[in-house]
């Protein structure tokens, strides 16, 4: 049977936060209009990092064993009454509610882990994720598409006090090294994690007790997720969907999502989601997502797009005292802006074979004519080419590797700008590219990719490094290494060991490139070196297809490619191979037949999603 969001992708809206909900019910009436029916249902108990409700409605859990479940069919009947098509994907908040974080002295939404080894916390939390599925599933099972089992910081399993070490966490480790079969070994103190021997990694001998506790603590997070998922398992029909908003390993911190393959092992979910505010916003950026994209198609889970994009019209108020401004909260400038967002996130989730949401988050993000139609017109687009995809078809790959960033200091300036900025500049480049994990690499067809990059390849051995030179390091590919591959190496100290496996000094302050037997090794360990140019110059050099100029962000699959520009001008586009036909499917205009060579003319901001035939 095919299945939403895992086999099906789905075009989804989830409306906004708090009070914003009643605020702006005509942009649920948009959807409706726009022939959007899967909605996501927020029946909340806590509030948002700002102190705000999540919800506006009255919490469901009331106390230990005590649930209001009047307050979800409110929530429910006041959806149904403007959109009377609807079909949910139900967030369940596992988060401390006031009276239990008070009762309890700790709070799910800052120590989930800690959290987890109270017996008293988890059985309430528990007993509510069974009543509140058991409830929804007796009375509403025909609406509920699926539900998100959310908890920890801002709902996504992020452990806020990974180095505080928490009463129960402290008590918990020594039977958890026994279990493990590992060395009991101290409890770090705060300045020993912010302030490593070694500047930016921790000696695997003296320091090796701050690793493994990082590791115990995403340890901790990951059970409590195989935890919720069985029991929810239990509680649902085989067809209902869970999802976690988790396995955003690209971020070197060890933030508590560091160890979701082993979730996906045990008791996988049915996808993750991710949040778009953490990727590139910008007008000449293709955006972006922060999956794994490897690791998903290899346990076979879907992904969703969260697009909590700020419109021209989006509200950053979110109360009376509280206004947001700058960092991930960026609007687009105007309506032209809006669409081409609209358009960008729309392609980049066909391309990928994404499913997507539009999340209104502080409302009035479809104020505007032109965005309810650009929406409407990007939900047509979907119904008819999103089956046509088969996914993306880059040449280059961002490789992590989670477990090292248990070893890593990401305070240095160079981590900080490698585990956020990187990502949202190379999404500018031109360079259409997929991420992996170390992990996924053996299980991968490599002979797709030219260009390889590896985010984090600080901590190697002998059985690492002979994979590296077998399946990696040849065919004339080009490896990039974005920190000194090795330098810890067969769990000791060797920073010699990156010249041994890169080829270039230790010390290169700018990026150094030499050529291996059958690879050429770029070692380029400060991110904020590597600009476009260099950057595009590598692609070239590894013969990575390169479909534009600078000025065109792009993403592509064999049958699509996504151009978006920021500028006005003549887009010339290069196809790998000639297209028998060529559309542009937000217009429906026709482009070229016959060729692989085209031209586009961009008027300002814009985004081109280009399908072509070849019978």
């Amino acid at each position: 049977m095919s299945l939403p969001i895992t086999d099906q992708p789905v075009f989804a809206y989830r409306p906004p936060y708090g009070k914003h909900l009643f605020d702006d019910m005509p942009a649920l009436a948009a959807a409706r209009d726009a022939g959007i029916d899967v909605i996501c249902l927020s029946p909340m108990n806590t509030a948002n990092s700002l102190g705000d409700p999540y919800s506006p409605y009255p919490t469901i859990w009331k106390y230990l064993d005590t649930y209001d479940f009047a307050v979800l069919e409110q929530q429910i009947n006041d959806i149904l009454a403007v959109h009377p098509r609807a079909r949910f994907i139900t967030v369940v908040d596992l988060n401390s509610p006031p009276w239990l974080a008070r009762r309890l002295s700790m709070d799910s939404f800052y120590e989930a882990s800690n959290c987890s080894l109270s017996k008293e916390w988890k059985d309430a939390t528990t007993n509510y994720l069974k009543a509140f599925l058991d409830y929804c599933e007796k009375h509403h099972a025909e609406r509920m598409l699926g539900y998100i089992i959310a908890c920890g910081r801002t709902l996504e399993w992020i452990e806020a006090n990974i180095r505080a070490a928490g009463t129960h966490k402290s008590a918990f480790y020594p039977e958890w090294c026994k279990q493990q079969q590992r060395e009991l070994l101290p409890i770090p103190r705060t300045d020993e994690i912010y302030k490593p021997a070694h500047g930016w990694i921790y000696d695997p001998d003296s320091e090796k007790h701050v690793s493994q506790w990082l590791y115990y603590v995403n340890y901790l997070t990951a059970d409590l997720a195989i935890h919720f998922i069985r029991c929810a398992r239990e509680h649902v029909r085989p067809e209902a969907r869970l999802g976690l908003f988790y396995g955003h390993i690209h971020h070197i911190h060890p933030s508590g999502q560091m160890d979701c393959e082993r979730v996906l092992k045990t008791a996988p979910p049915d996808f993750f989601i991710g949040a778009a505010c953490n990727s590139n916003p910008n007008m000449g950026s293709s955006s972006g997502y922060i999956c794994t994209l490897k690791m998903c198609r290899r346990y076979g889970i879907g992904f969703m797009h969260e697009c909590d994009r700020i419109t021209s019209t989006g509200n950053l108020q979110v109360n009376e005292h509280i206004a947001l401004s700058g960092g991930i909260w960026v609007k687009t400038q105007n309506s032209v802006e809006d669409c081409a967002m609209i358009r960008r996130e729309t392609a980049l989730c066909i391309i990928n074979r994404f499913s997507i949401w539009w999340f209104n988050i502080w409302g009035h993000a479809y104020d505007s004519d032109e965005t309810k139609a650009a929406l409407k017109n990007a939900r047509e687009v979907w119904d008819r080419y999103m089956p046509r995809s088969t996914g993306s078809a880059a040449q280059t790959l961002l490789v992590f590797d989670p477990e090292n960033n248990y070893r890593i200091n990401v305070g240095t300036p160079n981590l900080q700008h490698l585990a956020w900025k990187f990502r949202q500049e190379l999404y500018t480049y031109g360079v259409p590219f997929d991420t992996a994990a170390w992990t996924d690499l053996a299980a991968t067809d490599l002979s797709q990719y030219r260009l390889i990059l590896f985010q984090n390849p600080a901590c190697l051995d002998d059985q690492r490094l002979a994979f590296l030179r077998e399946k990696v390091l040849r065919d004339g590919r080009v490896v990039v290494w974005l920190c000194p591959p090795g330098t810890v190496f067969n769990d000791q100290y060797r920073p010699d060991m990156a010249e041994s496996i890169s080829g270039n000094a230790n010390n290169s302050a700018s990026c150094a490139i030499s050529a291996l037997p059958d690879a050429v090794s770029v070692s380029c360990y400060d991110s904020r070196t590597l600009g476009i140019d260099q950057f595009r110059e590598l692609a070239g050099m590894a013969k990575v297809h390169l479909y534009g100029d600078k000025g065109n962000a792009v993403m592509a699959s064999r049958e699509f490619l996504m151009v978006h520009r920021k500028d006005p001008g003549q887009a010339r586009i290069t196809l790998p191979v000639s297209a028998k036909t060529i559309t542009e499917v937000f217009s429906g205009r026709h482009i070229a037949d016959n060729t692989a060579v085209f031209t586009d003319s961009f008027s300002g901001p814009d985004t081109r999603l280009y399908h072509f035939t070849q019978d």
